[in-house]
């Protein structure tokens, strides 16, 4: 899958995600921090659009989701499993973060995103699958 054809950036959401960038949370404004400029080896992007919906950070190269979970994600459990699902269906891999943990617990998280960036990349450059090239 191109990087075109999960990205439509449709202009329905254009001002939604520039909103959500805009109106970021704190955990999400320390991890992107952390996140930009390659820091961790890999472009990645904020509050980007993948079909419809807006994953908070995406890096196109590891087909890798970041979603940072805050206290309004034990309200919507079923929603957060069911985008989950869709997104790992188009062959992307989805990880989740408490906010606590990037706000408190930060190197632990970071050391822990970057194993599995290492492990995520490796597994695509060695494999031979076609849905995740």
């Amino acid at each position: 899958m191109t990087y075109a054809s999960l990205h439509s950036n449709t202009s329905d959401y254009i001002g939604r995600r520039r909103r959500l960038r805009v109106d970021q949370t704190k955990a999400e404004e320390v991890l992107w921090q952390e996140l930009r400029n390659k820091k961790l080896g890999f472009v990645f992007r904020r509050q980007f659009q993948i079909q419809k919906f807006i994953v908070d950070f995406y890096c196109h190269e590891l087909r890798l989701v970041v979603e940072l979970d805050g206290p309004i994600h034990a309200e919507q459990k079923e929603y957060d499993l069911f985008r989950t699902v869709k997104l790992e269906k188009i062959g992307l891999l989805v990880v989740r973060y408490r906010n606590d943990q990037v706000l408190f617990e930060r190197e632990a998280m970071l050391q822990d995103l970057r194993t599995l960036c290492a492990k995520r990349n490796s597994f695509l450059r060695t494999s031979t699958s076609p849905n995740l090239s």
